[in-house]
């Protein structure tokens, strides 16, 4: 009777469980992966946001504040530390128990391996192994950077002698699912299961790590090994891999041995060809029939099959077909082709000459409307006016800043050219069309509500004797009521998604994914705009050569309006100057001499 009443009040207390305890004084000093196993070994949820995982430490301290942190959920791990409890409860009641002498496990066979799995797995063996072994029972030295919060003899004593990471679960985990875990192979006895592996490293080629793993029938963790340089303990990220491996194992297949009919067949397999792999282009295959016997057929009779029509007879039959007044199905069916070339020293010299000679006469254009900055005059209707195409298509504009200063590959400049030089597929998409639609009563609503001490009024195509290469046209120039000077620029935004809500409203009622491609962010109840989108290097540009000192930028819907008031920043715009002019004289002016993009050809970069 005594001893049923002793086994109805076993209970689990912190000590008893690997994890179930804290390092630290401070609980902000634990890792992600120890607050988590903290709450799992009292019944608590786990799961949650980046953000909820990492104010985890706040649920521990509620918990500690509830006077709930020694309740232990007898569950944990499948119930295996509380039966462990109550079968010492029953070995010391029975009084036939015997305290088991420590023996040290033995060395892993050498032969009898199988490839896993094979033979049965200890039933007990959980996560919680992997935390008791690889965590609880690490026995390090802490990092410089540690200092106890408590400067008590007795905790500095403990903090100096116990340190706990978890960064070989973290990365043994990421070995198991990137696959690096392989030839896994395992071998066992009456008292022993025996798991061994090979790991690939992570950025080393040509090479692995040989990890083995000993557990005892109790699935208790007795030794471990790895024979790469951070070892030394056995917890290595490799070891950690090997065990995820064994647990991802026994969750989905479960401990018992796999019968034989669900391995796979090992004697009806094909004969191993010794084939060289290489690239598909380079291979060649031998075939019964000519694969060409019907594109090279010539339907001419035979005594004129011997006139055979070169690239130039295609070229010169496709110009004069073009060049003919009525429309033929020539004109869909051929297309021109160009052959790529390269410059030689002798050309690229003569070209750059060229190039210098294209930018000195862009400067003198300046130069005859005597001051700088100055607007183009007849470009006050932007779009609809011809001037203003002309004035702009051989410079860089602030509506491509960011992408002429930031483009990088031969196909970027080819679709940049494409479009902003030669008018080659230009984008026009409804969100476009909705932006050019409201952008005159957006100018309207600014002008009467959101200006007191300024006049707005329209822009046309903006150059600057400082920056021949580059021009703007910004949607507004503000002047100052009491000096009459021209002080600032205005840019007008119009969102199609903001058709419905508010500017405001932003972050509150759009998507996820539209929220994160939106150009400014929500700080402290104002929209920002975002420092690295190209809106705000196109509002630079446009300061820097309108010589204005502020740009308000304005974010305009139906229901709403944000102004955002954004200062001139010369350091910002000395740096991506310096990549624009480096763009116009090595890419854009060779392109507008070569025009190798309409000829379907990369552009040249003079550069290199």
């Amino acid at each position: 009777m005594a001893s049923t009443s002793t086994l109805y009040n076993v209970s689990l207390v912190p000590d008893d469980v690997p994890g179930a305890t804290f390092i630290y004084v401070d609980i902000d000093r634990h890792s992600v992966v120890q607050l988590k196993r903290w709450l799992e070994c009292r019944g608590l949820p786990t799961t949650g946001t980046k953000v909820e995982l990492v104010e985890s430490s706040y649920r521990c301290q509620d918990c500690i504040d509830a006077h709930q942190d020694t309740n232990i959920a007898i569950s944990i791990d499948n119930g295996k530390w509380y039966q462990m409890k109550v079968q010492d409860v029953l070995a010391s009641l029975n009084s036939t128990s015997q305290a088991s002498t420590v023996k040290q496990p033995p060395t892993p066979p050498i032969t009898g391996w199988k490839n896993f799995p094979f033979g049965n797995i200890p039933p007990t063996f959980s996560y919680g192994d992997i935390y008791q072994y690889i965590i609880a029972s690490a026995r390090l030295q802490p990092l410089p950077q540690v200092t106890p919060i408590n400067t008590s003899d007795d905790d500095e004593e403990d903090q100096d002698n116990t340190f706990s990471t978890a960064k070989p679960m973290k990365k043994g985990r990421a070995f198991f699912k990137s696959g690096h875990i392989q030839n896994i192979q395992t071998c066992s006895n009456n008292d022993y299961y025996y798991l061994k592996c090979e790991c690939l490293p992570s950025y080393r080629l040509g090479m692995m790590y040989h990890a083995h793993v000993t557990l005892d029938k109790y699935a208790v963790i007795q030794d471990a090994s790895c024979d790469c340089i951070g070892s030394a303990t056995g917890r290595c990220s490799h070891i950690a891999g090997l065990l995820f491996a064994l647990e991802d194992y026994t969750v989905n297949f479960g401990y018992a041995a796999p019968s034989c009919t669900s391995l796979t067949c090992s004697w009806n397999k094909p004969r191993n060809k010794k084939r060289n792999p290489q690239p598909a282009q380079t291979l060649q295959y031998s075939k019964k029939r000519a694969p060409n016997r019907v594109i090279d057929h010539d339907p001419r009779p035979v005594v004129d099959q011997s006139n055979k029509a070169d690239s130039s007879f295609a070229t010169t039959f496709i110009s004069t077909a073009l060049a003919l007044d009525t429309k033929t199905s020539w004109h869909s069916i051929l297309e021109i082709t160009y052959d790529d070339y390269e410059l030689s020293n002798d050309l690229k010299l003569y070209l750059m000459d060229r190039c210098d000679v294209f930018i000195e006469n862009v400067k003198d254009i300046i130069s005859e409307y005597g001051v700088s900055p100055c607007e183009v005059p007849g470009t006050e209707g932007q779009a609809i006016s011809d001037q203003w195409h002309n004035a702009r298509w051989y410079r860089v504009t602030a509506s491509i800043c960011k992408d002429c200063a930031t483009v990088s590959t031969g196909r970027g400049r080819y679709r940049l050219l494409s479009s902003h030089v030669w008018g080659i597929d230009c984008v026009d998409t409804a969100d476009m069309r909705y932006g050019s639609c409201n952008e005159k009563t957006a100018f309207e609503d600014y002008s009467l509500n959101h200006i007191e001490t300024f006049t707005c009024h329209a822009s046309g195509f903006w150059i600057n004797s400082k920056y021949p290469e580059l021009g703007c046209s910004p949607d507004g120039i503000l002047q100052s009521l009491s000096s009459d000077v021209a002080c600032g620029v205005l840019e007008i935004k119009c969102p199609s998604v903001l058709e419905n809500i508010a500017p405001i409203e932003a972050k509150e009622k759009l998507t996820k994914k539209q929220y994160y491609s939106f150009c400014s962010t929500l700080e402290n109840g104002k929209l920002q705009l975002k420092r690295n989108h190209k809106y705000y290097f196109q509002c630079q540009m446009q300061m820097a050569i309108c010589e204005k000192s502020f740009c308000d930028f304005v974010i305009w819907s139906p229901k709403g309006m944000s102004v955002e008031r954004i200062f001139f920043n010369k350091l910002f715009w000395e740096q991506t100057y310096h990549r624009l002019k480096l763009f116009y004289k090595y890419i854009l002016v060779p392109e507008i001499f070569e025009m190798r993009v309409p000829r379907k050809l990369l552009p040249f970069d003079l550069s290199k």
